[in-house]
This record gives structure tokens, sequence and C-alpha cells, in this order.
């Protein structure tokens, strides 16, 4: 599994292409590295039949999308905000 080292600030823009990965605070796919709410596995991101689907992986503090608690397969539209500790993110397509 290769890993993205990104230092983000607040508005940025990043890709993460058609991945099947998680979103930890480790060194996998995307590390979150200043957001210490975030788990060392926290959520996964999942292709599945054209979608984009979020579970999260038993996180300390939980997965949200717009504002609304996940577990698993949740599906995710465009416009879309993901929330992972304190860090937000807009999902766009």
């Amino acid at each position: 599994m290769g890993s993205i080292s990104r230092r983000l600030q607040v508005g940025s823009w990043f890709g993460i292409g058609w991945i099947d990965g998680a979103l930890e605070r480790s060194d996998y796919e995307l590390s979150i590295t200043n957001d210490e709410e975030i788990s060392k596995r926290h959520c996964e991101l999942v292709m599945d039949g054209g979608y984009v689907l979020i579970s999260d992986l038993n996180s300390t503090n939980g997965s949200f999308v717009n504002g609304v608690p996940i577990k698993t397969g949740h599906r995710l539209k465009s416009g879309d905000i993901v929330m992972v500790g304190r860090t937000e993110m807009r999902v766009a397509f």
C-alpha cells in the first residue's frame, strides 16, 4: 500500500483518485497528522458499483457525514461534508 504525504492548509483541495483504502492517521493512503482526535485506523472509503462508500472502522470519536454519525457502507454524494476528528472534508465528484 503506497502512502500520500500532504500538508494541507484550510480550504485546500486534494484528489485521492479511484482507490480502495483507509483514511488514517498513519502512513497509508491519506495521513492526517495534526488532528489527535483521528484514530490510527479511523474510516475507510471504497468504490462499489460506481458509488463511493464510507465506513467507520470502530474509531474512538466516530465518523460523520453532514453532521450525522455513520457506521458502515454510507453512500457519499457530491457536496457531502465528512468529519473525522476535528477535520472536515467536502466530497466533490
